[in-house]
């Protein structure tokens, strides 16, 4: 069993907020968007997946590990700001992701419908199946690096 990298949760949490949420990274589908307009609402909804994403595999590690709770709470802090009104909405836009991310692994079959919804949301209208099943493979294998990212490392405070 390869030894885990003990790591203090606050520094945890910024590392992975800067590597997978700040970082800008190769986006397949990013070539598939037309105006500035609409690359601007793309990378703000894909933020917010990303976010949803995050939080989802930190509960789902904290289950497994109690220490994640403490990596969670410190992410969280660096997510929703102090003011109470636009903690609000960033919360409620980021819980509707977890929720939205959670139903499509209970429905797999459902991913084209899922992804062609996500880009329609945010006023973008795709239909090609292969660049549908390009987004959410994407969104899955960010998913897995984040999860594959928090089986190496054992939080502290």
């Amino acid at each position: 069993m390869k030894q885990k990298l003990p790591i203090q949760a606050s520094v945890l949490a910024q590392t992975l907020f800067n590597e997978f949420i700040e970082s800008k990274s190769y986006d397949p589908t990013l070539e598939l968007i037309a105006s500035i307009d609409a690359l601007e609402r793309y990378n703000e909804a894909l933020r917010l997946s990303a976010l949803g994403i995050m939080l989802t595999a930190l509960i789902d590690e904290e289950h497994r590990n109690p220490k994640f709770v403490q990596v969670r709470e410190a992410f969280e802090k660096l997510v929703f700001p102090e003011d109470n009104a636009e903690a609000v909405i960033i919360f409620n836009a980021v819980k509707n992701q977890m929720r939205e991310w959670q139903n499509l692994f209970k429905t797999p079959a459902r991913q084209l419908t899922w992804t062609k919804s996500w880009f329609s949301n945010i006023g973008i209208t795709l239909t090609n199946p292969d660049d549908l099943t390009l987004f959410v493979v994407y969104l899955m294998d960010f998913h897995i690096a984040i999860m594959d990212s928090l089986l190496e490392f054992e939080p502290y405070e």
